[in-house]
């Protein structure tokens, strides 16, 4: 066993191991969290894991990295917007596709 292979197994013995989250899918943003203040004073946009249900902030960089990747537009004034995304980070690794949509589309 190598030294990264200790230092695994004595934080695993110390903390556990999470698994990711499953991205089951089906999950719908609620309209009241997303109309809620943003709290990192970078942050310019709530986004929404339709996958696990996550809600993050992102800062302008993450939501221009992500709208490029989708090759779409980011709306000139980001207020009253979401991002949504089918997965993330945290149920699969990466950050796929991502849509802009107006929170007062939402029912609620």
């Amino acid at each position: 066993m190598n030294d990264d292979e200790r230092d695994r197994e004595l934080a695993r013995s110390l903390f556990g191991s999470v698994g990711k989250a499953k991205a089951t899918g089906g999950h719908v943003p609620d309209r009241n969290k997303l109309l809620q203040p943003l709290e990192h004073p970078k942050s310019v946009i709530h986004s929404f894991c339709t996958g696990c249900g996550l809600y993050l902030e992102r800062f302008m960089i993450s939501a221009e990295d992500r709208a490029g990747a989708a090759n779409i537009p980011i709306p000139d004034n980001l207020d009253g917007y979401y991002m949504e995304t089918e997965s993330c980070s945290l149920c699969d690794s990466r950050d796929p596709l991502v849509v802009f949509k107006k929170i007062d589309d939402l029912p609620g």
